[in-house]
């Protein structure tokens, strides 16, 4: 672990709560997979020294997923996802990124490539449009280019080692955050912790069972203040239009793109998710913007999920009733 991180991790550590003698809590936040990530565990059975060793644990495996999936950066000692985009040859990765990558291809197959993790050089295209606010002189082009690619292109995977086939890049960001929530709950729950809040940017949300309110939290919506989710051992999950866009030429641009096609749809604003699974959470949330609603209906009638889906700050499909859901 860096300097840098362990000096956020002792400045944000807070220490139990005066009006409760019995239960030990630890919470902060670190910067993980470009956003801010909160981080509650609680616990009867362990003293302060002991939950902040879990809690470090925690710390460290979100850095470390963070830096392996990681399409932007490269880092000293470790081959990551933006090594194998840069490489024109086989790269041996870490067992813990030959499962994310082999779970990405997973989903991918799972939601019939609407969930596509061979779209890196798309996303690149439409960070720099919501960036300078511009679209690029040969966007059609450009667009059409990557979508060929991406239908042409695949991995190769040999034991540890992967390689690029074609003219295309990994993104794993709408599974990653998802994904390594999964393994946090695992190693919680193998520390019979199971008060726990972990927080990816909003976007991903990880919820054990509270000591109180019957074991639920309650989140409240990000994006329609009528609306609160009652939630325990679950993830809650959102997609939305509001985070990452620029309109040009009164149209929207965002970041989930359309993989077939190449654009954006905007039939939906956001999209709630709340189930089992932070991977599978993750992937669906960014599928499902691209299907159309009968397509989504479709799709999960026989998974245990609740979905909210918003279009024009309305709900326009739910398949839970009242001001609670999960």
């Amino acid at each position: 672990m860096s300097k840098r991180l362990m000096l956020i991790l002792l400045l944000l550590i807070l220490f139990p709560l005066f009006g409760c003698k019995s239960t030990t809590e630890m919470t902060g936040m670190i910067f993980a997979f470009n956003t801010t990530v909160e981080i509650r565990i609680k616990s009867k059975d362990y003293k302060l020294e002991e939950l902040e060793d879990i809690y470090k644990e925690v710390v460290y495996i979100l850095s470390d997923y963070s830096k392996l999936s990681d399409n932007f950066k490269k880092y000293d000692g470790i081959n990551n996802i933006y090594t194998i985009n840069h490489k024109n040859d086989y790269v041996e990765v870490s067992d813990k990124l030959i499962d994310l990558i082999n779970e990405s291809i997973r989903l991918m197959n799972e939601t019939n490539g609407y969930f596509n993790p061979y779209i890196g050089k798309l996303s690149k295209i439409y960070k720099d449009i919501i960036e300078y606010e511009k679209l690029p002189d040969n966007f059609n082009e450009l667009i059409s280019k990557e979508v060929n690619n991406i239908n042409e292109g695949k991995i190769e995977i040999e034991g540890n080692k992967v390689k690029i086939i074609g003219d295309i890049e990994l993104d794993l960001g709408g599974v990653s955050k998802g994904y390594v929530l999964d393994i946090i709950k695992e190693y919680l729950d193998s520390k019979n912790i199971h008060d726990y809040l972990i927080n990816a940017g909003g976007s991903s949300i990880l919820l054990g069972e509270k000591n109180k309110n019957k074991g639920y939290y309650k989140i409240a919506s990000k994006y329609d203040s009528n609306k609160v989710f009652k939630i325990k051992n679950k993830v809650l999950g959102t997609s939305s239009i509001y985070e990452q866009s620029v309109t040009i030429n009164n149209k929207l641009y965002h970041h989930i793109i359309n993989p077939f096609t190449g654009l954006v749809n905007n039939n939906y604003d956001c999209i709630y998710i709340i189930g089992n699974g932070g991977a599978i959470i993750d992937s669906y949330t960014t599928a499902f913007f691209n299907m159309d609603l009968e397509e989504i209906k479709e799709f999960i009638k026989d998974k245990e999920l609740s979905i909210i889906i918003y279009n024009n700050n309305s709900i326009l499909y739910s398949n839970s009733e009242g001001d609670f859901y999960g």
